[in-house]
């Protein structure tokens, strides 16, 4: 990332392959990850999640700060979300 922009976390569908959680900076750039990352399959929904998500198929790690965890635990309610849509904690 030479520009410096923070990535955040989108949930990617795929034909041919299981989804999983690309970080990326912009949608764009997620969806072409996730594609090179699947070796090749053709991506059928790339959309925003507001944390991390398993499986991750590529992982950010800030310089400062490490990983973030993944703490989102239901990827497919959650995506399209810019923060949790339960407003609860996902381990009670």
């Amino acid at each position: 990332m030479a520009d410096n922009t923070r990535p955040v976390a989108f949930w990617v569908t795929f034909k041919g392959h299981k989804p999983g959680c690309v970080e990326a900076p912009t949608l764009l750039e997620a969806a072409t990850e996730a594609q090179k990352l699947s070796n090749g399959c053709a991506v059928e929904t790339c959309q925003r999640l507001p944390y991390p998500a398993t499986p991750r198929l590529n992982q950010y790690s800030d310089p400062q700060h490490g990983v973030m965890p993944a703490f989102c635990y239901a990827p497919d309610k959650c995506q399209g979300h810019t923060s949790c849509p339960q407003r609860i904690s996902c381990t009670d």
